[in-house]
């Protein structure tokens, strides 16, 4: 499962561990659900699979984002290539995103060790 292996990514990089399935709640009534949340500094990692090219959950996804946005949170969406391809990229957005929340991260790279770029031979 994409979501599992993001936040895997995530602790191996040295990252604290996000909330998985963060209920995001207005006015006492669950909205929706976050992949994976770093709640305090108001920082949210998305896996958007293929079904988010639909055009019906696209809207839905934007809306649902924008809604986010203006609550101050920070929301960053990633897809398969991300994850397979670029882990080193979202490990780097992610932890920009948390500094500019105030958060102090020592990052390291252990998560290379299972997280290689598709046809990457170790």
């Amino acid at each position: 499962m994409p979501e599992t292996q993001s936040r895997l990514l995530m602790v191996l990089a040295g990252l604290p561990e996000p909330v998985c399935n963060h209920p995001y709640v207005v006015g006492g009534h669950e909205r929706f659900r976050l992949d994976l949340a770093w709640v305090e500094p108001k920082v949210a990692l998305e896996y958007d699979g293929r079904w988010h090219d639909e055009p019906e959950q696209r809207a839905k996804d934007e809306a649902r984002r924008k809604e986010m946005r203006e609550a101050d949170w920070i929301i960053i969406v990633i897809r398969a290539p991300d994850l397979y391809d670029h882990p080193e990229s979202i490990v780097d957005e992610v932890v920009q995103a948390l500094r500019s929340r105030g958060c102090v991260l020592t990052p390291n790279v252990s998560y290379q060790r299972w997280f290689q770029p598709r046809g990457h031979v170790a």
